[in-house]
């Protein structure tokens, strides 16, 4: 499991925060019911991405390599849900003030970074 997380941990890693999205604390401040809404919108968002990638795969070809890109974005992506917990559950742990605004703050930038990501590689590969 550690060989895993290392793993996930280098992959990830070039996505630093961007300035694309203001910090949602400074949207939503303290408001839970804010930051709850900006993480399901956020998701809604990804979700439909992942489809639209999966689909996009999918009809690039029925070869071994269709099938190796499809199971890469899927591992891919199960990776990222792995990573993102993991980290904002240690902001979490760490925050000693504002803990749940912590958490869903951190899980919004990072479901908005990630559909940045997915958003860059459909922008690249056009169908």
């Amino acid at each position: 499991m550690r060989s895993a997380l290392t793993l996930i941990v280098a992959l990830l890693a070039p996505l630093s925060p961007t300035a694309l999205h203001a910090e949602p604390a400074a949207e939503c401040g303290s408001d839970n019911v804010c930051l709850s809404r900006q993480l399901q919108a956020a998701e809604r968002e990804m979700d439909e991405l992942v489809v639209t990638i999966q689909r996009q795969t999918l009809q690039a070809g029925s070869g071994p390599s269709a099938f190796a890109a499809r199971r890469s974005f899927d591992d891919a992506q199960s990776m990222f849900v792995v990573y993102r917990g993991i980290t904002c559950n240690w902001q979490y742990n760490g925050a000693t003030t504002q803990r749940s605004e912590t958490l869903r703050g951190c899980m919004v930038r990072m479901t908005q970074q990630r559909n940045d990501e997915l958003r860059l590689w459909l922008a690249d590969h056009p169908t």
